[in-house]
């Protein structure tokens, strides 16, 4: 099996393009070098949020608290 890779901005921002162009989302996948499970994720983002870009994971979230924190206590 490949190793995973994840799709940057732009090649998310490409991907959502070329499926409203009227790519197919298998052929989408071709191109981009991943697995259809990651376009077909991707464009269901979209169409329920409009966007395209991954929001802050939970750990993001966790770090920036921590952060938060540590700096309340100094």
């Amino acid at each position: 099996m490949p190793p995973r890779r994840k799709l940057n901005e732009f090649e998310r921002g490409r991907a959502v393009a070329w499926f409203q162009d009227g790519v197919p989302k298998r052929e989408v996948a071709r191109r981009l070098h991943v697995s259809i499970s990651v376009i077909v994720r991707l464009i269901q983002r979209f169409t329920a949020t409009g966007r395209f870009r991954k929001d802050a994971d939970l750990g993001d979230q966790r770090r920036q608290l921590h952060v938060k924190i540590v700096s309340l206590n100094d």
